[in-house]
């Protein structure tokens, strides 16, 4: 699960790069400095859509442990949460 919620969050890095068209880069140094309110609407919305599909699980534990897995990530959606 570790694995997996890493590979979604440097997808969302990556794509935040190729639709501002390098203007904004996430490092790990300069990470924590974003502005994450300034991203994208792709990246937001692809993000947005990653976590709606947690939601679509019925039973309680995978849902749990997709939602920890893709808690890095959430930053991406435009939802405040640090």
């Amino acid at each position: 699960m570790d694995t997996f919620g890493e590979l979604v969050y440097q997808r969302m890095v990556k794509l935040t790069k190729e639709h501002s068209k390098g203007k904004l880069v996430i490092t790990p140094e300069n990470e924590d400095s974003i502005d994450y309110t300034q991203l994208p609407e792709r990246v937001v919305e692809t993000c947005r859509n990653w976590l709606l599909k947690c939601v679509c699980i019925r039973e309680v534990l995978p849902r749990i442990y997709l939602e920890l897995a893709l808690l890095k990530s959430i930053k991406f959606a435009n939802m405040h949460v640090r």
